[in-house]
């Protein structure tokens, strides 16, 4: 079992995380530090969504793909600005915790032990331990 509090801790050293709580424009720039672009759906639609075949993720707050050699998430922007910072920590953690494959990252939503690490991360991430 790994220790996501630990992880999401070093992490939150690693990229000099210092003020709480986090916003959805700090996150992005985590993302980027990371090597991972955001893309809202609604640019997405309109950009050649149609060639990832990831509409069955569509009903996700926010999914995750490995795009050449960085990741892009791919988020719901019509959702709460609290939804989409959570949807943000949780993506960065299937990064994070290399739940990453060549395509779709988490596989799917039934994939508990993974959803449920992210879930953890983005909880350690979004209000870490003292």
């Amino acid at each position: 079992m790994k220790n996501i509090v630990r992880i999401a801790n070093d992490f939150i050293i690693e990229h000099g995380v210092h003020e709480l709580p986090l916003h959805k424009f700090d996150l992005i720039q985590l993302c980027k530090s990371i090597r991972c672009r955001v893309m809202p759906y609604s640019c997405a639609l309109s950009c050649g969504f149609d060639k990832l075949n990831a509409y069955e993720y569509l009903s996700c707050a926010a999914f995750c793909v490995h795009s050449g050699d960085g990741y892009l998430i791919l988020f719901d922007d019509t959702r709460s600005v609290g939804a989409q910072i959570f949807a943000f920590a949780h993506e960065i953690g299937h990064i994070v915790l290399n739940h990453t494959y060549s395509g779709t990252i988490g596989f799917s939503g039934a994939d508990t032990v993974q959803e449920n690490e992210a879930n953890a991360f983005a909880y350690a991430l979004l209000a870490p331990l003292d």
